[in-house]
């Protein structure tokens, strides 16, 4: 009698979760990525950033990123107004150039080509994804409400 095999999930499914389990154990290396086609080498990126996430609470980082924008935008807005700083954002100041110092990207001791990695290639990626998303919300909005 013949063995008829039952798969509950996809193969994309499958290889997702095998390409991650060889990503976090170690096992993929650079020349499997070298020789994946170009979808399974985007799936390896994502993954390898999905991976790197995992022990960061995004709401954390997004906190930290208000912060940091809103005590920015404090200076900014009292520097364009041509209002004096007081004590208090002169120490504001100081803490928000610390915080630069240690980003690569904000730093400006930090040339581009020593990055560990490519930040406006991958933020350019990302907004071109975050477009594509927009343009096909407005068109479904339109199509189904005549209005953008």
């Amino acid at each position: 009698m013949a063995k008829e095999r039952i798969q509950l999930v996809s193969d994309e499914v499958l290889k997702k979760s095998s390409l991650r389990a060889q990503l976090k154990a170690g096992s993929y290396s650079k020349d499997d990525y070298d020789q994946a086609e170009p979808e399974e080498q985007r799936l390896v990126k994502d993954l390898l950033f999905d991976i790197a996430i995992e022990p960061v609470n995004p709401h954390h980082g997004a906190s930290a990123i208000e912060f940091i924008v809103f005590a920015g935008l404090r200076l900014m807005m009292k520097r364009f107004d041509g209002v004096g700083f007081t004590q208090e954002e002169f120490e504001l100041e100081k803490q928000l150039r610390s915080i630069m110092e240690i980003h690569e990207l904000s730093n400006g001791n930090v040339n581009k080509e020593d990055f560990l990695f490519d930040y406006l290639s991958y933020a350019k990626h990302m907004a071109e994804g975050v477009i594509a998303n927009r343009e096909a919300h407005i068109a479904r909005k339109v199509a189904i409400t005549g209005e953008s």
